[in-house]
Protein backbone atom coordinates (compact mmCIF):
# COMPACT_ATOMS: atom_id res chain seq x y z
CA UNK A 1 0.00 0.00 0.00
CA UNK A 2 1.55 3.32 -1.23
CA UNK A 3 2.03 6.48 1.53
CA UNK A 4 -1.21 7.81 1.68
CA UNK A 5 -2.96 4.69 2.95
CA UNK A 6 -0.84 4.31 5.94
CA UNK A 7 -1.21 7.90 6.57
CA UNK A 8 -4.76 7.77 6.51
CA UNK A 9 -4.65 4.49 8.63
CA UNK A 10 -2.23 5.41 11.21
CA UNK A 11 -4.69 9.06 11.56
CA UNK A 12 -7.97 7.30 12.53
CA UNK A 13 -5.98 4.61 14.97
CA UNK A 14 -4.66 7.44 16.61
CA UNK A 15 -8.20 9.35 16.66
CA UNK A 16 -9.21 6.24 17.91
CA UNK A 17 -6.90 5.08 20.72
CA UNK A 18 -7.17 8.72 22.20
CA UNK A 19 -11.33 8.46 22.08
CA UNK A 20 -11.01 5.77 23.91
CA UNK A 21 -7.98 6.02 26.21
CA UNK A 22 -10.13 9.00 27.61
CA UNK A 23 -12.68 6.22 29.05
CA UNK A 24 -10.14 4.76 31.53
CA UNK A 25 -8.77 8.52 32.67
CA UNK A 26 -11.88 9.63 33.32
CA UNK A 27 -12.55 6.80 35.82
CA UNK A 28 -9.32 7.91 37.25
CA UNK A 29 -10.50 10.97 37.79
CA UNK A 30 -14.01 9.93 38.95
CA UNK A 31 -12.43 6.95 41.98
CA UNK A 32 -9.95 10.11 43.16
CA UNK A 33 -12.69 12.58 43.63
CA UNK A 34 -14.79 9.82 45.34
CA UNK A 35 -11.99 9.23 47.37
CA UNK A 36 -11.31 12.99 48.11
CA UNK A 37 -14.67 13.73 49.56
CA UNK A 38 -14.38 10.85 52.22
CA UNK A 39 -12.97 11.80 55.92
CA UNK A 40 -9.30 11.38 56.49
CA UNK A 41 -9.73 7.91 58.57
CA UNK A 42 -11.66 6.20 56.27
CA UNK A 43 -10.11 7.12 53.00
CA UNK A 44 -6.80 5.66 54.31
CA UNK A 45 -8.44 2.62 55.21
CA UNK A 46 -10.34 2.61 51.72
CA UNK A 47 -6.87 3.30 50.12
CA UNK A 48 -5.35 0.23 52.13
CA UNK A 49 -7.93 -1.93 51.56
CA UNK A 50 -8.46 -1.16 47.84
CA UNK A 51 -4.89 -0.80 47.17
CA UNK A 52 -2.39 -3.73 45.40
CA UNK A 53 -3.34 -7.06 45.55
CA UNK A 54 -3.41 -9.03 48.66
CA UNK A 55 -3.46 -12.90 49.83
CA UNK A 56 -6.86 -13.63 49.86
CA UNK A 57 -8.33 -13.21 53.71
CA UNK A 58 -10.08 -15.77 55.55
CA UNK A 59 -13.03 -14.96 57.11
CA UNK A 60 -14.83 -16.58 60.23
CA UNK A 61 -18.09 -17.58 60.64
CA UNK A 62 -20.11 -14.51 61.81
CA UNK A 63 -23.28 -15.54 63.49
CA UNK A 64 -25.08 -12.73 62.86
CA UNK A 65 -25.36 -8.82 63.99
CA UNK A 66 -25.12 -9.61 67.64
CA UNK A 67 -21.49 -10.72 66.97
CA UNK A 68 -19.18 -8.05 67.43
CA UNK A 69 -17.28 -8.95 64.34
CA UNK A 70 -20.29 -9.27 62.24
CA UNK A 71 -19.88 -5.55 60.44
CA UNK A 72 -16.28 -5.78 60.80
CA UNK A 73 -16.50 -9.31 57.92
CA UNK A 74 -19.23 -7.87 56.40
CA UNK A 75 -16.98 -4.37 55.51
CA UNK A 76 -14.18 -6.44 54.70
CA UNK A 77 -16.25 -8.73 52.07
CA UNK A 78 -17.70 -5.53 50.68
CA UNK A 79 -14.22 -4.15 49.93
CA UNK A 80 -12.35 -7.22 48.67
CA UNK A 81 -15.81 -7.21 46.06
CA UNK A 82 -15.36 -3.46 45.09
CA UNK A 83 -11.65 -3.95 44.27
CA UNK A 84 -11.93 -7.00 42.31
CA UNK A 85 -14.99 -4.97 40.15
CA UNK A 86 -12.35 -2.49 39.74
CA UNK A 87 -9.59 -5.08 38.64
CA UNK A 88 -12.43 -6.52 36.19
CA UNK A 89 -13.51 -3.23 34.55
CA UNK A 90 -9.71 -2.17 33.88
CA UNK A 91 -9.08 -5.74 32.18
CA UNK A 92 -12.28 -5.16 30.65
CA UNK A 93 -11.66 -1.62 29.43
CA UNK A 94 -7.74 -2.94 28.06
CA UNK A 95 -9.56 -5.99 26.30
CA UNK A 96 -12.17 -3.30 24.51
CA UNK A 97 -9.22 -1.37 23.86
CA UNK A 98 -7.32 -3.72 22.08
CA UNK A 99 -10.99 -5.17 20.31
CA UNK A 100 -11.57 -1.57 19.28
CA UNK A 101 -7.63 -0.68 17.71
CA UNK A 102 -8.24 -3.70 15.90
CA UNK A 103 -11.78 -3.07 14.24
CA UNK A 104 -10.54 0.60 13.57
CA UNK A 105 -7.40 -0.59 11.99
CA UNK A 106 -9.44 -2.21 9.37
CA UNK A 107 -12.07 0.33 9.25
CA UNK A 108 -9.15 2.78 8.60
CA UNK A 109 -7.30 0.29 5.59
CA UNK A 110 -11.25 0.42 4.13
CA UNK A 111 -11.75 3.65 4.02
CA UNK A 112 -8.02 5.02 3.32
CA UNK A 113 -8.00 2.03 0.21
CA UNK A 114 -11.61 3.42 -0.75
CA UNK A 115 -10.18 7.12 -1.05
CA UNK A 116 -6.96 6.19 -2.75
CA UNK A 117 -8.22 4.10 -5.58
CA UNK A 118 -10.08 6.93 -7.42
CA UNK A 119 -6.95 8.73 -7.03
CA UNK A 120 -4.56 5.87 -8.62
CA UNK A 121 -6.89 5.70 -11.31
CA UNK A 122 -6.84 9.16 -12.37
CA UNK A 123 -3.75 9.30 -11.81
CA UNK A 124 -2.53 6.22 -14.12
CA UNK A 125 -5.26 8.01 -16.84
CA UNK A 126 -3.53 11.22 -16.94
CA UNK A 127 0.26 9.46 -17.59
CA UNK A 128 -1.70 8.52 -20.63
CA UNK A 129 -3.32 11.44 -21.64
CA UNK A 130 0.19 13.18 -20.92
CA UNK A 131 1.94 10.45 -23.72
CA UNK A 132 -0.40 11.83 -26.05
CA UNK A 133 -3.36 9.54 -25.69
CA UNK A 134 -6.28 11.41 -25.89
CA UNK A 135 -8.97 9.42 -26.20
CA UNK A 136 -8.50 8.24 -22.79
CA UNK A 137 -11.71 8.58 -20.07
CA UNK A 138 -12.03 7.60 -16.58
CA UNK A 139 -14.79 5.09 -16.30
CA UNK A 140 -16.47 5.66 -13.44
CA UNK A 141 -17.63 3.04 -11.06
CA UNK A 142 -21.24 3.47 -10.43
CA UNK A 143 -22.58 3.84 -6.44
CA UNK A 144 -18.27 2.34 -5.85
CA UNK A 145 -17.02 6.20 -5.87
CA UNK A 146 -17.29 8.58 -3.38
CA UNK A 147 -19.46 11.81 -5.10
CA UNK A 148 -16.38 14.14 -4.86
CA UNK A 149 -14.17 11.18 -6.74
CA UNK A 150 -17.21 10.80 -9.23
CA UNK A 151 -17.09 14.93 -9.87
CA UNK A 152 -12.76 14.31 -9.80
CA UNK A 153 -13.56 11.86 -12.59
CA UNK A 154 -15.82 13.68 -14.42
CA UNK A 155 -13.66 17.17 -14.26
CA UNK A 156 -10.92 14.96 -15.58
CA UNK A 157 -12.85 13.81 -18.69
CA UNK A 158 -13.99 17.16 -19.85
CA UNK A 159 -10.51 18.01 -19.40
CA UNK A 160 -8.91 15.36 -21.37
CA UNK A 161 -12.26 16.09 -24.10
CA UNK A 162 -10.67 20.22 -24.33
CA UNK A 163 -7.45 18.82 -24.87
CA UNK A 164 -8.80 16.69 -27.70
CA UNK A 165 -10.50 19.22 -29.38
CA UNK A 166 -7.73 21.46 -28.88
CA UNK A 167 -5.19 19.26 -30.00
CA UNK A 168 -7.33 18.35 -33.02
CA UNK A 169 -7.72 22.36 -33.79
CA UNK A 170 -3.82 22.46 -33.57
CA UNK A 171 -3.30 19.98 -36.04
CA UNK A 172 -6.34 21.34 -38.17
CA UNK A 173 -4.91 24.92 -37.99
CA UNK A 174 -1.55 23.70 -38.95
CA UNK A 175 -2.76 21.44 -41.96
CA UNK A 176 -4.87 24.98 -42.72
CA UNK A 177 -1.81 27.02 -42.59
CA UNK A 178 0.69 24.81 -44.85
CA UNK A 179 -2.30 24.31 -47.23
CA UNK A 180 -2.86 28.64 -47.11
CA UNK A 181 0.90 28.98 -47.60
CA UNK A 182 1.62 26.43 -50.29
CA UNK A 183 -0.28 28.27 -52.99
CA UNK A 184 1.29 31.04 -53.13
CA UNK A 185 4.51 30.01 -52.46
CA UNK A 186 4.17 27.64 -55.33
CA UNK A 187 3.09 30.25 -57.67
CA UNK A 188 6.00 32.47 -56.45
CA UNK A 189 8.19 29.47 -57.16
CA UNK A 190 6.49 28.36 -60.51
CA UNK A 191 7.33 32.30 -61.81
CA UNK A 192 10.45 32.73 -60.64
CA UNK A 193 11.78 29.69 -62.23
CA UNK A 194 10.22 30.68 -65.81
CA UNK A 195 12.04 34.37 -65.11
CA UNK A 196 15.42 32.22 -64.43
CA UNK A 197 14.79 30.50 -67.30
CA UNK A 198 13.98 33.57 -69.74
CA UNK A 199 10.47 31.59 -70.76
CA UNK A 200 8.67 34.96 -68.81
CA UNK A 201 10.40 38.49 -68.99
CA UNK A 202 11.12 39.88 -65.22
CA UNK A 203 8.97 43.03 -66.46
CA UNK A 204 6.76 45.12 -64.37
CA UNK A 205 3.64 43.47 -64.21
CA UNK A 206 5.34 40.10 -62.93
CA UNK A 207 7.78 41.75 -60.75
CA UNK A 208 3.97 43.38 -59.47
CA UNK A 209 2.22 39.70 -59.21
CA UNK A 210 5.47 38.82 -57.25
CA UNK A 211 5.00 41.51 -55.14
CA UNK A 212 1.27 40.56 -54.11
CA UNK A 213 2.19 37.06 -53.48
CA UNK A 214 4.56 38.53 -50.96
CA UNK A 215 1.84 41.08 -49.45
CA UNK A 216 -0.37 38.00 -49.16
CA UNK A 217 2.06 35.95 -46.96
CA UNK A 218 3.06 38.64 -45.09
CA UNK A 219 -0.61 39.69 -44.14
CA UNK A 220 -1.42 35.61 -43.44
CA UNK A 221 2.08 35.85 -41.11
CA UNK A 222 1.25 39.13 -39.27
CA UNK A 223 -2.68 37.60 -39.12
CA UNK A 224 -1.81 34.48 -37.63
CA UNK A 225 0.82 35.95 -35.31
CA UNK A 226 -2.43 38.61 -33.88
CA UNK A 227 -5.16 35.62 -33.85
CA UNK A 228 -2.27 33.06 -31.69
CA UNK A 229 -1.79 35.64 -29.19
CA UNK A 230 -5.18 36.59 -28.56
CA UNK A 231 -6.57 32.79 -28.51
CA UNK A 232 -3.56 32.65 -25.64
CA UNK A 233 -4.65 35.76 -23.72
CA UNK A 234 -1.13 37.06 -24.49
CA UNK A 235 -2.16 40.22 -27.00
CA UNK A 236 -1.64 42.84 -25.08
CA UNK A 237 -4.46 45.31 -24.36
CA UNK A 238 -5.10 48.69 -23.45
CA UNK A 239 -8.61 48.99 -22.73
CA UNK A 240 -10.31 53.02 -21.96
CA UNK A 241 -13.78 54.40 -22.62
CA UNK A 242 -14.16 54.27 -26.02
CA UNK A 243 -17.52 55.31 -28.19
CA UNK A 244 -18.11 52.65 -30.65
CA UNK A 245 -20.46 54.92 -33.43
CA UNK A 246 -17.28 57.39 -33.12
CA UNK A 247 -15.48 54.24 -33.93
CA UNK A 248 -17.19 53.08 -36.80
CA UNK A 249 -17.77 55.95 -39.10
CA UNK A 250 -13.84 56.58 -38.75
CA UNK A 251 -13.59 52.92 -39.86
CA UNK A 252 -15.94 53.48 -42.95
CA UNK A 253 -13.77 56.63 -43.84
CA UNK A 254 -11.18 54.85 -44.13
CA UNK A 255 -12.60 51.77 -46.05
CA UNK A 256 -14.63 54.17 -48.51
CA UNK A 257 -12.09 54.38 -50.94
CA UNK A 258 -11.84 50.40 -51.27
CA UNK A 259 -15.46 50.13 -51.27
CA UNK A 260 -15.85 52.47 -54.04
CA UNK A 261 -13.39 50.64 -56.00
CA UNK A 262 -15.70 47.70 -55.30
CA UNK A 263 -18.56 49.36 -56.59
CA UNK A 264 -19.89 49.20 -52.73
CA UNK A 265 -21.91 51.43 -51.16
CA UNK A 266 -21.24 52.16 -47.33
CA UNK A 267 -23.83 53.26 -44.71
CA UNK A 268 -23.77 53.76 -41.31
CA UNK A 269 -26.80 53.48 -38.99
CA UNK A 270 -25.03 54.44 -35.33
CA UNK A 271 -25.71 55.83 -32.20
CA UNK A 272 -23.36 56.85 -29.25
CA UNK A 273 -22.61 53.90 -27.10
CA UNK A 274 -19.63 53.43 -24.77
CA UNK A 275 -17.63 50.79 -23.82
CA UNK A 276 -14.35 49.88 -22.17
CA UNK A 277 -12.16 48.60 -25.20
CA UNK A 278 -8.69 48.59 -26.70
CA UNK A 279 -9.32 51.47 -29.19
CA UNK A 280 -6.76 49.69 -32.20
CA UNK A 281 -7.82 46.76 -31.46
CA UNK A 282 -11.82 47.37 -31.86
CA UNK A 283 -10.77 49.18 -34.82
CA UNK A 284 -9.16 45.86 -36.19
CA UNK A 285 -12.31 44.46 -35.48
CA UNK A 286 -14.88 46.46 -37.36
CA UNK A 287 -12.27 46.61 -40.19
CA UNK A 288 -12.36 43.10 -40.89
CA UNK A 289 -16.17 43.01 -40.19
CA UNK A 290 -16.38 45.58 -43.35
CA UNK A 291 -13.86 44.33 -45.32
CA UNK A 292 -14.99 40.73 -45.25
CA UNK A 293 -18.25 42.47 -46.04
CA UNK A 294 -17.10 44.14 -49.08
CA UNK A 295 -15.52 41.39 -49.81
CA UNK A 296 -18.47 39.04 -50.38
CA UNK A 297 -21.02 42.20 -51.85
CA UNK A 298 -21.92 41.91 -55.55
CA UNK A 299 -21.43 45.36 -57.36
CA UNK A 300 -23.96 47.86 -56.72
CA UNK A 301 -24.94 46.13 -53.21
CA UNK A 302 -25.10 48.07 -49.61
CA UNK A 303 -23.13 47.48 -46.30
CA UNK A 304 -24.54 48.70 -43.71
CA UNK A 305 -23.33 49.21 -39.84
CA UNK A 306 -25.17 49.08 -37.18
CA UNK A 307 -24.45 50.46 -33.68
CA UNK A 308 -26.60 50.44 -30.46
CA UNK A 309 -27.37 50.24 -26.64
CA UNK A 310 -29.43 47.08 -25.90
CA UNK A 311 -29.98 46.77 -21.94
CA UNK A 312 -26.13 46.25 -20.87
CA UNK A 313 -24.24 45.24 -24.01
CA UNK A 314 -23.36 47.54 -26.85
CA UNK A 315 -24.05 45.81 -30.03
CA UNK A 316 -21.94 46.75 -33.42
CA UNK A 317 -23.40 44.74 -36.34
CA UNK A 318 -22.43 44.81 -40.18
CA UNK A 319 -25.06 43.57 -42.53
CA UNK A 320 -24.17 43.25 -46.41
CA UNK A 321 -26.15 42.12 -49.63
CA UNK A 322 -23.99 39.08 -50.39
CA UNK A 323 -24.81 35.47 -50.87
CA UNK A 324 -25.92 34.78 -47.36
CA UNK A 325 -24.78 31.73 -45.24
CA UNK A 326 -26.15 28.46 -44.93
CA UNK A 327 -27.86 27.57 -41.70
CA UNK A 328 -25.06 24.63 -41.15
CA UNK A 329 -22.28 27.24 -41.57
CA UNK A 330 -23.70 29.94 -39.13
CA UNK A 331 -21.99 28.26 -36.08
CA UNK A 332 -18.23 27.83 -38.07
CA UNK A 333 -18.39 30.87 -39.85
CA UNK A 334 -15.90 32.65 -37.66
CA UNK A 335 -13.61 29.77 -37.55
CA UNK A 336 -9.66 29.46 -39.42
CA UNK A 337 -10.27 29.31 -43.38
CA UNK A 338 -13.62 28.36 -43.60
CA UNK A 339 -14.65 28.41 -46.93
CA UNK A 340 -18.49 28.31 -47.32
CA UNK A 341 -20.77 30.03 -50.61
CA UNK A 342 -19.82 33.30 -49.67
CA UNK A 343 -16.89 33.44 -52.21
CA UNK A 344 -14.61 36.26 -51.47
CA UNK A 345 -14.01 38.10 -54.61
CA UNK A 346 -10.32 38.67 -53.61
CA UNK A 347 -7.71 37.00 -52.08
CA UNK A 348 -7.73 37.27 -48.32
CA UNK A 349 -5.78 35.34 -45.35
CA UNK A 350 -8.84 33.68 -44.36
CA UNK A 351 -8.61 34.77 -40.51
CA UNK A 352 -10.29 37.72 -40.78
CA UNK A 353 -13.43 36.84 -38.48
CA UNK A 354 -11.72 34.63 -36.29
CA UNK A 355 -9.55 37.53 -35.27
CA UNK A 356 -12.69 39.24 -34.95
CA UNK A 357 -13.99 36.13 -32.39
CA UNK A 358 -10.58 36.10 -30.81
CA UNK A 359 -10.61 39.99 -29.80
CA UNK A 360 -13.61 40.22 -28.53
CA UNK A 361 -13.55 37.24 -26.90
CA UNK A 362 -10.65 39.31 -24.69
CA UNK A 363 -13.08 42.00 -24.30
CA UNK A 364 -15.71 40.00 -22.91
CA UNK A 365 -17.97 40.14 -25.69
CA UNK A 366 -19.67 37.66 -27.87
CA UNK A 367 -20.08 36.99 -31.83
CA UNK A 368 -23.23 35.80 -34.15
CA UNK A 369 -24.13 35.39 -37.95
CA UNK A 370 -27.87 35.22 -38.86
CA UNK A 371 -28.52 35.05 -42.43
CA UNK A 372 -31.59 33.74 -43.93
CA UNK A 373 -29.53 31.35 -46.23
CA UNK A 374 -31.04 32.98 -49.54
CA UNK A 375 -28.81 34.68 -51.87
CA UNK A 376 -28.89 38.39 -52.35
CA UNK A 377 -30.40 38.88 -48.99
CA UNK A 378 -26.95 38.56 -47.00
CA UNK A 379 -26.25 38.04 -43.63
CA UNK A 380 -25.74 39.86 -40.57
CA UNK A 381 -21.84 39.59 -38.23
CA UNK A 382 -22.82 41.33 -34.77
CA UNK A 383 -20.48 41.87 -32.16
CA UNK A 384 -21.62 42.28 -28.46
CA UNK A 385 -19.50 43.83 -25.57
CA UNK A 386 -20.02 45.33 -22.57
CA UNK A 387 -21.37 48.54 -22.12
CA UNK A 388 -18.86 51.18 -20.54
Amino acid sequence: MNKLVWRTALAMLVVVALAISIVPLAQRVADWRTLASLPDDFKGRVQREMGPPHPPPTYGEAAGPGDPNFFQEESRRLFDFLAQQRRARNEAVVVGLLLAVGVAGLLAVWLSRSLVRPIEVVSGTAKKLATGDWSVRIVEPSGRWPEEARELATDFNSLAEALERYEGGRQAMLADTAHELRNPLAAMQLRLEAMGDGIVPASKEELAVLQNHVALLTRLVQDLRTLSLAESHHLKLEPQDLDVGDLARDVIAMLRPMADKHGVELAAEVEPATVWADPSRLQQVVMNLLDNAIAVSPEGGVVTVRVAREGGSVTLSVADQGPGIRQDELDIVFDRFVQGQRQDTRRGSGLGLAIVKAITTLHGGTVTASSSGVPGEGAVLSVALPAG
